[in-house]
């Protein structure tokens, strides 16, 4: 990033890992760059090196229509949304060597038909907030330390679209924690 001016200048490009790639995050370390794929249900991971290029660790299956990934702010879990499944992948995390592990068990189940497609951690770790784009809702899921995964119930479900706006007119297309944790914003298209 150019101090002055603002402008970008690219550093490294590299194939992200799969066909239509979405929802990117990037670790707390900044070495990895995970990358959610819809169209083959998989999340690649790539190395970013110590001169800011980039380079592929491996694909790992997620789900149907895997689109959107997310770290738990203690770096050593993933959490992927699954569109067309209705369902939340969760992974262990390995900072050291950037794979991926599914954790025991079925992936987190969502109301069927619901869309899961965005999600984000709050900073304290204890709650993620998932976003459902065709059920046009937010959920607050707990994060269980015991178990180190995400709640199966949703502690609280909030409509994305104004009082009175009818369903379909509208969709939501993204969700975003503020500095702290204390706001979350969504936005729809």
């Amino acid at each position: 990033v150019n101090t002055k001016t603002g402008a970008l200048t690219p550093t490294g490009r590299a194939p992200a890992g799969g066909p239509q790639p979405s929802g990117a995050a990037v670790d707390a370390t900044g070495k990895y760059v995970l990358v959610a794929h819809p169209g083959s249900g998989r999340v690649s991971v790539l190395a970013i090196t110590p001169d800011r290029k980039l380079g592929s660790i491996g694909t790992f299956a997620a789900g149907a229509g895997a689109s959107a990934v997310a770290l738990h702010p203690a770096n050593q879990l993933a959490f992927v949304t699954n569109l067309r499944a209705s369902t939340i992948s969760q992974f262990s995390f390995n900072t050291g060597t950037g794979t991926l592990t599914p954790k025991a068990g079925p992936p987190l189940a969502r109301p069927a038909g619901s869309g899961p497609a965005r999600l984000a951690c709050h900073p304290s770790g204890r709650w993620v907030y998932v976003l459902d784009e065709v059920s046009d809702t937010v959920s607050v899921h707990l994060y269980d330390v015991d178990l180190k995964a995400l709640s199966a119930l949703s502690s609280q479900i909030v409509s994305t679209l104004p009082e009175g706006h009818k369903r379909g007119k509208s969709r939501p297309a993204d969700l975003a924690l503020g500095r702290g944790g204390r706001f979350l914003y969504v936005t729809n298209h």
